[in-house]
């Protein structure tokens, strides 16, 4: 492991032994940070930077999503409205 200060993470020092991390914030157009996209897995890899430009990418996409979901509420906290639709986007992400 490359970055000692991870390594007694529960994840990482026990099942599923985590050993790549790539994550980028979620944050819609007024700023506010509402999650992170990550991905893990297993096995080590070295993260190009194709892989963390498509993250970021990806990541915008999520926050246009989770800002139409909210509709004119847009500037009202958005955790009820994410809360309702997540189900819909856990969904629609499974299927691509």
């Amino acid at each position: 492991m490359s970055v000692h200060r991870f390594r007694d993470f529960h994840v990482v020092a026990k099942p599923p032994h985590i050993r790549s991390y790539i994550g980028t914030p979620i944050v819609l157009a007024n700023g506010y940070r509402v999650g992170v996209l990550c991905a893990l897995d297993t096995k080590p890899h070295a993260m190009a930077a194709s892989s963390t430009r498509l993250m970021v990418n990806v990541a915008g996409l999520v926050a246009r999503e989770i800002e139409g979901l909210a509709g004119d509420d847009y500037d009202l906290p958005l955790q009820p409205k994410v809360r309702e639709h997540l189900p819909l986007l856990c969904a629609a992400s499974a299927q691509h």
